[in-house]
């Protein structure tokens, strides 16, 4: 007994839709992990401007999730816009640890480096952040400092103008700009 192509396509179809309707294929549902849904609250809450309110959600996040970049990111970022810079210096290194690409990143550790008096890695943050395609003042102010604290103030100069051509309301460039012609005369 030979079963036609149209017969068996049909009894194919048949149990498909039975299968289907009996239970089908189980398909997963995956909830967003929980670290995920306040990492986002977290930034939203950045974003909003409720600084305060994002560090300390943030500061958890990393307690209990230390691989989270976003989480140490904005972190640095929400210390940061509430003048805590230097404060910001570990979560930017422990997000350059897990996101080691970040022209951002290297420049912001690199002028939070620089408030905390640690000129010399500073600079080499500031350099990594300008190969990595930095366009902001941060890097080049960081240089500015790093060379008038190590007494090359032709540099500092040259760096401080840098800045100012990228940012002419940085303030503390045309200090840094100041002292540097100051200490070339």
């Amino acid at each position: 007994m030979r079963i036609s192509h149209k017969v068996a396509s049909g009894f194919v179809s048949s149990l498909l839709i039975l299968w289907f309707l009996i239970g089908g294929p189980t398909i997963l549902v995956h909830a967003q992990d929980p670290a995920d849904q306040t990492t986002a609250r977290a930034i939203q809450l950045y974003e909003q401007g409720k600084g305060p309110e994002a560090i300390k959600l943030l500061r958890v996040i990393v307690e209990k999730h230390p691989e989270d970049a976003d989480a140490w990111y904005y972190l640095g970022l929400a210390l940061n816009r509430e003048g805590m810079i230097g404060n910001a210096a570990p979560a930017f290194e422990r997000f350059i640890a897990l996101r080691p690409d970040s022209a951002d990143a290297h420049a912001k550790l690199a002028f939070a480096l620089i408030l905390n008096n640690d000129h010399t890695k500073a600079k080499a943050m500031a350099l990594r952040a300008l190969e990595l395609g930095d366009q902001s003042p941060e890097s080049h102010y960081a240089i500015a400092e790093a060379s008038l604290r190590s007494g090359a103030p032709e540099k500092a100069a040259e760096e401080a103008e840098a800045t100012l051509k990228i940012n002419p309301s940085f303030a503390v460039a045309l200090i840094t700009k100041s002292f540097a012609q100051y200490g070339l005369k």
